[in-house]
């Protein structure tokens, strides 16, 4: 089965991918993130070969049923299935009065039944196509002469199956229903509520009370009014539908639906009278049922569903005593049943086998019976072993919520912290630079501040590395060699790791380039060596890390757990000496929130954030493990085709300028150093400690300033908020917008707004002083 998923979430992606690729690897997936993308693809001629779209309801660039209705109008033979949020029962009636073959609620565990929906969402579907060679004959009771002609050509171009006629007057339609044969050649009935001289309500209730009073009726409106829906409804119409754009599309589908609901009605209703003359209780029974004799236990008979449930002919089943089939033992039986009279609950939880060895829990109601004299025991047994498993699931689903809700937790923390931190490191930044600018060149302390800078610049990466992880700021890729950050990160992890624990290397210096984010290198390696010297803590042991090129052919692939392309890799392995990982859990592994350690020394993220990044990357991931003796991590990145590192440049020219400067930050150790940055780089600077201050100062003399620098998060007004009132004032100045981190604000919204720069805290003199030239520059001249 191969299916186009069409979803803008990249973590829906890799979770929907991951569990069809484990329980049903029948299915290939192809994901698109937009519609756009979505409907260029199923335009390809190659797309015939899908059998089914899965397109999530609300997208960012358009929704589910724009998918929907261009597969429909172009005739592309796939099914279709809308995914909706829970609570979204709108949409998914939109979704199937548009066409869907059916829609799934993004509810716990719906991924589990993911697969067997969309089998039978591809067979409602072929079973569609089947009812489409069956024309339905349709009465379209429409006064507008236009409307009546574009129906009827739309269905000619689009549902051929489906011929329609139609009547402009009620009078003329009354005297069709007064004719018994005429309106009994017509399946469904259209009925526009604007007729002229007549309530279409008034018509419906006369259908109702005529000798077709059975036939499905559709009110067409021009304007949708809840009220008369409702009303319609009440009366007995089986649907209503609006002449919104696109309407044309749904009315097929609708009328189809109206036709086999009320062929099924019928159906279900001659089903009933036959089951009530000739069904016995026992017989046709659903349930699975057994007599047997009370005394001996021996089963006197079975139904049919008994016969289906235990795999055993009904004579096998009646040459058996009940014991027999029960697993537990006459003892643990007499214990449930004391306790169910204890509780005076009417049923007991068993488990019994069956005829292929599974055992199944059965929950068993029982009483006593007369038969022809005969006393008997009957027993209704209910297969409950999915609603146990179920239940065990969401214990489990529950315990995964908490930890998420746990890592939700961090990942605001993460926010608030990287603010605030970013403030002091720009602080930092700041005055070391000046007093690098007064040291003596070539110095001890031009190297010590030296030191100071690299250090701070590091702890700005870690921050970004912390939003990063917590899924609160993007990151870029970028061409890098893995070198200098393998080195960088075994320096860290010496100071970290107990002496007994030795460390091996072996970095290869060729090793190629690849397009990766640098945190995500640092977070693949701590998170891998983390594990490795967890699983020596207490032996002690060798932790060895290597880097070199690898080449993965078509044998090679079989060890992955990505389905990468053959070809050159750049390959890390991490390896350790320790307790090794049981093959009952091996495939278990890289599942979310799947943890051997103890509490608080793991989430159960690590591997599953490692899966990600390299499922992300188009890398490839393979795990070597032998129980006492250790455990080998080999991952994968392709090799850059284009061997080129992007070019650094850093010039010692620093530009100044002589322009006046409003410079807006709440925290006074960092006003206080940007009032004597801007200074010795030659701006006049007027210094604010909140976004009131600013205003004032600027509604006095909004000529005064050439340039505003602001910070994003100050209370009382953020720096956004400060700037449209500036603006307000005067629409030309240029704005600077500053921030340690805000999720609400970025570059792209900020020059919506006519923010003219944004800029992420700490800053360098040289960044900043950029920036200001960059703003001032493109403005023109003072004025």
């Amino acid at each position: 089965m191969k299916i186009l998923y069409v979803e803008d979430n990249p973590v829906d992606i890799d979770l929907t991918v991951r569990h069809l690729k484990k329980t049903a690897p029948h299915i290939t997936v192809e994901p698109v993130r937009s519609q756009t993308e979505a409907l260029k693809r199923i335009q390809d001629p190659d797309f015939l070969d899908y059998d089914l779209v899965l397109s999530d309801m609300h997208l960012q660039d358009g929704d589910g049923i724009t998918v929907l209705s261009f597969v429909r109008s172009h005739s592309i033979p796939t099914a279709v299935v809308i995914l909706t949020g829970q609570g979204d029962e709108q949409s998914a009636v939109a979704a199937l009065k548009s066409g869907a073959d059916d829609y799934i609620v993004k509810k716990k565990g719906y991924l589990d039944h993911l697969p067997s929906l969309l089998e039978a969402a591809i067979a409602s579907y072929q079973k569609g196509k089947e009812r489409k060679n069956y024309q339905l004959r349709v009465l379209y009771i429409e006064h507008n002469q236009a409307d009546i002609d574009l129906t009827i050509r739309h269905f000619q171009k689009h549902a051929a199956h489906i011929s329609l006629d139609a009547v402009s007057s009620v009078k003329e339609f009354y005297e069709a229903l007064d004719s018994t044969d005429l309106i009994a050649r017509y399946n469904v009935l259209l009925l526009d509520y604007r007729l002229p001289l007549e309530n279409a309500l008034d018509v419906l209730k006369r259908i109702r009370q005529s000798p077709h009073e059975g036939i499905p009726v559709i009110l067409v409106t021009g304007k949708g009014d809840e009220e008369i829906a409702v009303m319609a409804l009440k009366l007995g119409a089986f649907d209503y539908v609006t002449k919104h754009k696109g309407y044309l599309f749904k009315l097929p589908s609708i009328i189809e639906n109206a036709f086999y609901s009320w062929q099924l009605t019928h159906e279900h209703q001659a089903l009933e009278e036959s089951e009530r003359r000739y069904r016995s209780l026992f017989e046709d029974n659903k349930v699975a049922m057994l007599l047997i004799d009370a005394g001996s236990g021996r089963i006197v008979d079975a139904n049919l569903a008994a016969v289906d449930f235990y795999g055993w002919s009904r004579e096998e089943l009646c040459a058996k005593k009940i014991e027999e089939i029960t697993v537990s033992t006459p003892d643990e039986i007499a214990a449930k049943m004391n306790a169910a009279e204890k509780e005076k609950r009417g049923h007991l939880l068993l488990r019994h086998r069956r005829c292929d060895g599974s055992v199944r829990d059965v929950e068993m109601y029982s009483g006593d019976i007369d038969i022809k004299g005969r006393s008997l025991r009957y027993l209704l047994l209910h297969d409950v072993t999915q609603s146990i498993e179920t239940e065990k699931e969401k214990r489990k689903l529950q315990e995964q919520l908490n930890q998420a809700q746990k890592m939700e937790a961090l990942g605001t923390l993460a926010g608030g912290i990287a603010h605030d931190f970013n403030n002091v490191l720009g602080v930092i930044l700041g005055y070391t630079e000046f007093v690098k600018e007064q040291a003596t060149p070539d110095s001890q302390i031009q190297e010590d501040l030296d030191q100071v800078l690299i250090a701070a610049k590091r702890a700005k990466d870690l921050v970004k590395q912390i939003l990063a992880f917590s899924r609160q700021a993007l990151v870029e890729r970028i061409p890098i060699k893995i070198q200098p950050l393998l080195k960088e990160g075994l320096k860290m992890l010496r100071s970290s790791i107990p002496s007994t624990i030795s460390i091996n290397e072996d970095i290869d210096p060729k090793s190629g380039i690849i397009l990766a984010a640098p945190s995500h290198i640092h977070q693949i390696l701590m998170n891998l060596c983390t594990n490795a010297y967890h699983a020596m803590e207490k032996t002690g042991g060798t932790l060895s890390i290597s880097l070199k090129t690898a080449h993965i052919t078509a044998d090679s692939k079989k060890k992955m757990l990505l389905d990468s392309p053959p070809g050159e890799y750049v390959e890390i392995a991490v390896s350790d000496t320790g307790c090794g990982i049981g093959p009952d859990i091996l495939d278990k592994i890289f599942d979310p929130y799947f943890t051997t350690k103890e509490v608080g020394k793991g989430t159960g993220l690590g591997l599953a954030i490692i899966y990600g990044i390299l499922s992300e990357y188009g890398g490839a991931i393979s795990v070597e493990t032998q129980l006492g003796k250790g455990t080998t991590f080999h991952v994968y990145f392709p090799v850059l085709k284009e061997d080129v590192l992007p070019d650094i440049k850093e010039s010692d020219d620093i530009p100044r300028g002589e322009e006046r400067i409003l410079f807006v930050d709440d925290e006074k150790l960092l006003a206080d150093l940007g009032g004597t940055m801007l200074a010795r780089l030659g701006y006049k600077t007027t210094v604010a400690l909140n976004g009131f201050e600013a205003l004032e100062y600027f509604r006095k003399t909004p000529e005064q300033f050439d340039l505003v620098i602001t910070d994003q998060t100050m209370p009382g007004m953020t720096g956004v908020d400060l700037a449209r009132r500036l603006l307000e004032i005067r629409p030309e100045v240029p704005i600077i917008l500053c921030t340690g981190y805000s999720n609400l604000v970025d570059a792209e919204s900020a020059k919506a707004i006519g923010i003219r720069e944004f800029a992420l805290k700490p800053l360098t003199t040289s960044a900043i002083a950029t920036l200001i030239r960059q703003a001032l520059d493109a403005a023109g001249p003072a004025s």
